[in-house]
């Protein structure tokens, strides 16, 4: 069975609500609203958001400059270790 991503819903449900809200505006320029487009858009555009941001998981914290990172922190406890040696 194919495991489906609601994240990968939401984002196409967001991208047609977009879509939808763009052809509104297009429709209030010629005079004609169309008020069906305004409101199906802006559903599906806040149902995006919320499908996207239910499967939202942290991302892990990155490896980039570990080395950089631990000397820092080796120089930042120095001063504390002296402090209660003294």
């Amino acid at each position: 069975m194919v495991r489906f991503e609601l994240g990968r819903l939401g984002r196409f449900c967001l991208f047609i609500g977009l879509v939808l809200l763009v052809v509104f505006f297009a429709t209030d320029q010629s005079q004609h609203p169309q008020v069906g487009f305004f409101f199906g858009g802006l559903i599906l555009v806040i149902s995006g958001i919320y499908l996207i941001r239910r499967d939202w998981k942290p991302q892990p914290p990155s490896n980039r400059f570990r080395l950089l990172r631990g000397r820092n922190k080796n120089k930042k406890e120095e001063p504390e270790d002296k402090k209660s040696e003294e």
